[in-house]
């Protein structure tokens, strides 16, 4: 588009040679204009091959970035024969993205090219907090979304709640996991975290629509029962597992009862007692 201009301009200044003579100032003129578009013209050029040296070279290197979970070369493996050695113009971002959310913990992922032989690959994990049974018997994740995830041996999530009975006529129970990501959620929050430490399994009850804590420490059952007041009854736990909970451990203690108002009962091998706690 610029050179067609800049030949007008030029046979324009030759038919009108004599005027150019007689009009100094209309000559300087269009002389700084023919100048202009000569300049655009180098510039556009130096684009131009700028562009197509980029488009031309490789990748060479690829940056991960947001993974906690998943290792860097799982997910450089993944996409390498379609990254490594491919120049910028073949690339081709939405492949690689398709590649990239094939991993189940791979919530998103964006790619933008850095200088001209690096990508950068900045993906949102898929966080799992609970361990479920699935109805063949294998174990698997789910994350805060209830999205179910494969079993994989995370170290930093050995000790996450296991959920049982989730499953209702061999399909998932939407309304269990729901209804467990929530208690795991207020057990999670900041002034009741102390128990959560100490909940190994979150057990269904579909018979009637209740929930049973299993605690690590004994093996001690405290019953929740159905979630109205789910708020009252984890915050009743934490003040009880902070003010008693050593004490009838010690006095061999077989189970914890959130169900009553405005106390816990706490069953012994041989005995009740209800040790009031105030909410």
């Amino acid at each position: 588009m610029i050179l067609p201009v800049i030949l007008y301009a030029y046979m324009n200044l030759q038919t009108d040679d004599k005027a150019r003579f007689n009009q100094p100032k209309k000559r300087a003129g269009r002389f700084f204009l023919l100048n202009i578009l000569l300049f655009l013209l180098v510039v556009s050029g130096l684009v131009f091959l700028s562009l197509r040296w980029i488009s031309n070279r490789q990748i060479k290197k690829v940056n991960i970035t947001g993974n906690m979970i998943i290792p860097a070369t799982d997910i450089t493996d993944k996409i390498s024969d379609s990254v490594l050695n491919t120049t910028n113009e073949s690339l081709k971002l939405g492949y690689i993205k398709e590649k990239l959310n094939d991993n189940p913990f791979i919530e998103q992922s964006n790619i933008t090219r850095k200088g001209a032989d690096e990508i950068n690959v900045d993906i949102k994990e898929r966080i799992p907090v609970a361990i479920v049974v699935y109805n063949d018997g294998n174990p698997g994740f789910i994350d805060k979304n209830g999205k179910p995830l494969p079993y994989r041996l995370f170290s930093k999530f050995a000790d996450l709640p296991l959920v049982r009975n989730i499953y209702y006529n061999d399909k998932i129970d939407s309304r269990a996991v729901s209804n467990s990501l929530n208690i795991i959620a207020e057990l999670k929050k900041g002034g009741n975290s102390v128990p959560y430490h100490y909940i190994s399994e979150i057990v269904y009850n579909n018979t009637d629509d209740t929930f049973t804590l299993i605690s690590t420490v004994k093996n001690i059952k405290i019953y929740l029962g159905n979630i109205c007041e789910l708020e009252k009854k984890i915050k009743k736990l934490s003040d009880y597992w902070l003010s008693r909970m050593a004490q009838d451990v010690t006095g061999s203690a077989a189970f914890i009862d959130l169900r009553w108002t405005n106390r816990v009962v706490v069953g012994f091998e041989n005995k009740v007692q209800k040790p009031n706690v105030e909410v």
